[in-house]
């Protein structure tokens, strides 16, 4: 599911007059103990500063950050993959059906693939839908929405090397904020696969009954166990 990312670290007034990045001197004077935090000691700092190598847990870290990038049809292959790894075959989509979710939501970038030192980890597509519009599974063809209010999260998938990251959650904020940047309302989604108290814990609650006749269609394309659930926003 999501990692939080941790915030960057503030420097300190000596830092900031010398022009060092943050933590220089807190980690020199942990290095040297008897290192005054003087404007002396910082220029000096600042000399030696560029010239330090990275340390391999810094090596490490830099090539296990995580990338949000908007979905492309060239990233088709990875999201096919991930897919076969989340879900049963009765739920698996095709290229086509991916497709055809990617052009009705063209150039809107609400679709997202994880990747974390160079490895696929988890997606999400979602685009926005008019009421009462449903994408049914699989479904080889969708139209563009004319009057949007709802961004229709249709698939989130997270490997198990992903879950650990809890890549989830953060495709699932990212998923919000842009419907809060676009002026849409709500985020819906189908659970399946008993996902429902997952998606409870993430603000979403299940439709009330009945439903209008053509989402109901369409919500039996995913199976008896699907439910409707939805998440109103707050203007961003």
């Amino acid at each position: 599911m999501a990692r939080r990312a941790a915030g960057p670290a503030l420097a300190t007034p000596q830092e900031r007059q010398a022009g060092l990045p943050a933590g220089v001197l807190v980690e020199r004077r942990a290095q040297h103990p008897g290192l005054r935090l003087s404007l002396h000691a910082a220029a000096v700092a600042a000399l030696l500063w560029p010239l330090r190598p990275l340390g391999d847990a810094r090596r490490r870290r830099s090539r296990l950050m995580l990338q949000l990038k908007v979905i492309g049809t060239a990233d088709l292959p990875a999201v096919l993959a991930l897919q076969a790894q989340c879900y049963g075959p009765e739920f698996l989509e095709s290229a086509e059906a991916f497709e055809a979710k990617l052009r009705a939501a063209r150039h809107l970038h609400c679709s997202y693939l994880a990747v974390v030192a160079g490895e696929p980890l988890a997606y999400v597509v979602s685009l926005p839908v008019d009421d009462g519009q449903l994408p049914a599974l699989d479904a080889p063809s969708v139209s563009p929405a004319r009057a949007p209010r709802t961004l229709y999260l249709h698939d989130l998938a997270v490997s198990p090397a992903g879950r650990t990251r809890r890549l989830g959650h953060q495709l699932v904020r990212q998923v919000v904020h842009r419907a809060q940047d676009m002026g849409l309302t709500q985020v819906a989604l189908v659970a399946v696969q008993g996902s429902r108290r997952y998606w409870e814990h993430q603000g979403f609650v299940a439709a009330p009954s009945p439903l209008a006749p053509v989402v109901a269609e369409k919500l039996a394309s995913f199976g008896p166990g699907a439910t409707l659930m939805r998440r109103a926003l707050t203007p961003a």
